[in-house]
């Protein structure tokens, strides 16, 4: 019956994640202008910070976030990553990615895109601008945290703890954590992962990817 709770708690998930109003309007700034995306009407709109003039440039896909690069804004879709010249306020690109795709995380050269739906993690040469790599990771993977030359991906439904080497791009063996609704935070060279249901913190040594062990939730406040 455990299968059955499973599929329950990602669709309450995903019913959160559409009709969570922070999700809507997700912004990014430059030096002249405030770029918003919106979701419903798939839409992204430039304000000139000085005039408060708008510019409105129609997407292909729903939006869900925004990171912005220089001159370029790489706005990740359901399932695709519209690149958009800031200069023009044209798209230039749309890459696919994997389903239910989070928001992506730059790290050097490359941008990383967990897909939720797909138990991926996309990766994008930001020199080239294509899907360099797909590697994979745990069941419904939540934003990938990087410490170092490392990456670190909390899988939602699988309860462990992705590594993956920036160097090499490289997925090493998972580490055993708990089911959480959340990314891992960093405190220092310490990860740390909060249960859903026992509200205990996993307290994981990044250099070393060993555990360590559990904080009981009275202690959670001595992280901050």
């Amino acid at each position: 019956m455990g299968w059955i709770v499973d599929i329950q708690k990602t669709i309450i998930f995903i019913l959160l994640l559409f009709c969570n109003p922070a999700f809507a309007g997700e912004t990014a700034t430059t030096a002249t202008h405030t770029y918003t995306i919106v979701q419903k009407e798939s839409k992204l709109i430039a304000t000139d910070t000085f005039s408060n003039s708008e510019s409105i440039l129609t997407l292909s896909h729903y939006p869900t976030s925004i990171t912005i690069l220089n001159n370029k804004a790489y706005i990740v879709g359901q399932r695709s990553v519209s690149i958009v010249c800031l200069d023009t306020f044209k798209i230039i690109k749309v890459l696919s990615v994997g389903r239910t795709a989070n928001t992506m995380i730059i790290h050097g050269n490359y941008g990383y895109i967990s897909n939720e739906a797909s138990s991926t993690v996309s990766v994008i040469d930001l020199t080239t601008d294509d899907v360099a790599n797909t590697l994979n990771v745990g069941s419904f993977p939540h934003p990938m945290i990087v410490f170092e030359d490392r990456g670190f991906v909390v899988n939602r439904l699988s309860d462990t703890l992705s590594v993956i080497d920036l160097k090499s791009q490289t997925v090493l063996d998972p580490i055993p954590a708990q089911r959480s609704n959340h990314p891992m935070t960093i405190k220092g060279e310490f990860g740390y992962i909060t249960d859903n249901e026992s509200g205990k913190t996993l307290t994981i040594d990044l250099k070393h990817l060993k555990i360590l062990k559990d904080i009981p939730p009275k202690n959670i406040c001595d992280l901050l």
